[in-house]
């Protein structure tokens, strides 16, 4: 769609004026313009300001210069693009600083369009600033207002630390009069040893970083540190503020409070203890859970999930029980001292009844610890679905805490939904295979029943209309009146089309040439048929270096060349078809173009899916079927390109 724009043109050539709006309609605009070429001409077009201005830097009468004061002699903010035929730097220099937006030589109007979209959009940048300082200065009023009753301090300190402005709580905070901060270095009060620390925050402190936050000590009145809680934003480039704006708040007793119990805190946790371990085993989680999402085989799954019990709880027999709808489906164990070595146990030898361990979880539902801390069970649930128990049992007097049955209740909860997506993964892979099975038998069901009907038409249907159409010649010669030798013809040419419309049904249901001399004469005398009917443009190139394809692979390209025409007969609405064939060493493609009206791919996979688009689904299973692959490409008003690839070596294309 063309953007209007309305604009006068300081021009004395009228061939160059055409040129210039031939290049704006050209760049997607709908100029409405003026020619001028004189001061008075020039004034008399400002009287309605326009919305752009080009000008030839030197006129016989007038020049660009002269009209870049007229300008700001009127106080008119309106883009100015010189087009000349030459300028040098420094002449566009001077132009640029006496107020022109851009300029452009005659010889390069191609990039006409987008330099007075540049134009236009920057004289809209330079409006919206305007506009933005104006806000600004109402918000600066009501930023004072707010924070001239904030409970919370607040400090404004310039980008050489020195302080601007501190609101009146500060008073209160400090116990200084508000006048003893402003114009004073911010550092100075600041604790000696909380100095670095601050400086080193202001330094890392960037303008998109959002807020930062530190405690720290500051100098009050009466001599003593307190304590405030302080929150630096970086808002120098914010023109409405131009400083480090600081919100801080005493907390002075809650850190008193802090000291009381870190001492306490202290004397029972070594933190560089418990900083190794945590960091250990979040580290053998986070490869647990690497691994567990990276396979969906089970036996991946299993030797990740016995990896990771193996560094979280070492020195321990793990078994493993899956569960299916309640019942044991199969056990696993790993014994360390056996090379670390995945068994399979005979379910024979799980007996959960007899286990207290595996009784407690199945009851609960939840991970537990035996008595004695030499057993640690955990259940395996999935989707709010028991599918297995996780039984630990340590040996070498090693105890096992809440913190070993922690870390087993991770990994498990990471294994378990693993293990359930291998489950519905193998399910899905077998449904997957028996549907493709029953998609072959039911397209080789659908093939014979078509040959089946294609041989009744032709050998008992069409024997029968060719008797009858004799009989029907031989009735009467000779002996009927007029009226009845015309029903009589009529009679016979009824049946004489039965007669071709049936030969025509089988051969589409199943043509005799494609068993007999290949796929290309096949599809040769059905693009004619189609042709011939539907009055379309319809043409085939092959490449093939060989005579004859494999017949299952025939068979596939006929239905889907034969599915597409269809959908170009029903949906299209093309009048051109193109049909390729073409081989590439053990490569066959098939590609079928149309120029018809397309649609939405996404749409349509979406009603294929749904049963609603069954040509679609027929095409791919025809193409999967014998190992092919299949891809349609279409949109709105870009026609329709149904692609299919083969492999004549028996490999997936």
């Amino acid at each position: 769609m063309s953007t209007h724009i309305n604009l006068v043109i300081l021009e004395d050539r009228d061939a160059d004026a055409l040129r210039i709006i031939h290049a704006l309609r050209q760049a997607g605009f709908d100029p409405v313009w003026r020619q001028v070429s004189t001061e008075h001409e020039y004034r008399a077009a400002l009287e309605t300001p326009p919305e752009l201005i080009l000008a030839d830097y030197t006129l016989i009468q007038f020049g660009a210069l002269r009209a870049l004061d007229i300008l700001l002699e009127l106080k008119l903010d309106i883009p100015f693009i010189i087009v000349s035929e030459t300028i040098g730097e420094e002449t566009a220099v001077a132009a640029l600083q006496r107020g022109a937006t851009d300029y452009l030589l005659k010889d390069h109007l191609t990039r006409l369009g987008m330099t007075v979209q540049n134009a236009i959009q920057r004289q809209q940048l330079r409006r919206e600033q305007q506009l933005a300082l104006t806000r600004l200065s109402i918000s600066e009023s009501r930023f004072r207002a707010l924070i001239e009753h904030s409970a919370d301090g607040v400090t404004l300190v310039d980008s050489y630390g020195i302080i601007q402005y501190v609101s009146p709580a500060t008073e209160r905070i400090l116990g200084f009069s508000l006048g003893t901060f402003t114009g004073a270095e911010a550092i100075s009060f600041v604790h000696p040893r909380d100095r670095e620390n601050v400086c080193d925050l202001v330094k890392r402190l960037a303008p998109d970083a959002g807020v930062a936050s530190i405690e720290l000590r500051v100098r009050h009145q009466d001599g003593t540190w307190r304590w405030i809680e302080a929150f630096f934003s970086n808002m120098l480039d914010d023109a409405a503020v131009a400083a480090i704006v600081v919100n801080y708040r005493d907390i002075s007793t809650r850190v008193a409070t802090a000291d009381e119990m870190r001492l306490f805190t202290d004397e029972l946790v070594n933190l560089h203890h418990l900083e190794r371990r945590a960091r250990l085993h979040a580290e053998t989680l986070r490869s647990a859970n690497l691994n567990l999402t990276r396979s969906l085989e089970l036996d991946h799954v299993l030797e990740s999930l016995f990896t990771a019990l193996m560094r979280l709880v070492p020195n321990t027999h793990t078994q493993l029980v899956l569960i299916n709808e309640g019942t044991p489906s199969a056990a696993y164990a790993l014994v360390p001292s056996q090379s670390a070595t995945i068994t399979s146990i005979s379910l024979d030898d799980v007996d959960l009844e007899a286990s207290p361990l595996a009784q407690t979880i199945l009851q609960t539902g939840e991970g537990c610890i035996s008595e004695d801390e030499t057993h640690i069970g955990v259940p395996m649930q999935a989707h709010g679905n028991l599918i297995g128990l996780c039984l630990i049992t340590s040996y070498a007097d090693v105890k096992l805490s809440s913190d070993h049955l922690r870390w087993v209740e991770a990994v498990v909860a990471q294994a378990s939904i693993a293990m359930q997506n291998a489950r519905l993964f193998d399910e899905v892979q077998y449904a997957r295979q028996r549907l493709q099975t029953l998609s072959r038998k039911l397209i080789q069901a659908q093939e014979n029943e078509r040959r089946h009907l294609a041989r009744e038409l032709h050998d008992e249907i069409g024997q029968v209309l060719i008797a009858l159409q004799m009989n029907l010649r031989g009735v009467g010669q000779g002996q009927l009146d007029a009226k009845q030798q015309a029903r009589l013809m009529d009679s016979s040419t009824l049946v004489e089309r039965l007669i071709q419309q049936v030969r025509s049904l089988s051969r589409e249901l199943r043509p005799p040439l494609l068993d007999d001399l290949g796929l290309v004469p096949a599809l040769n005398w059905h693009l004619d048929q189609i042709s011939s009917r539907f009055a379309i443009d319809i043409k085939m190139t092959t490449q093939l270096q060989i005579t004859r394809i494999p017949a299952q692979i025939e068979l596939s390209i006929f239905r889907i060349v034969q599915e597409a025409l269809n959908n170009v007969i029903k949906h299209a609405k093309a009048d051109r078809v193109r049909v390729e064939l073409r081989q590439s060493e053990q490569k066959l493609r098939l590609i079928v173009s149309d120029n018809g009206i397309g649609f939405e791919t996404d749409s349509a996979q979406q009603r294929a899916a749904n049963g609603a688009s069954l040509g679609l689904i027929n095409m791919q299973e025809r193409a999967l079927l014998v190992n092919g692959q299949f891809e349609i490409i279409s949109a709105p008003e870009a026609g329709t390109c149904v692609c299919a690839s083969f492999g004549l070596d028996g490999k997936t294309r």
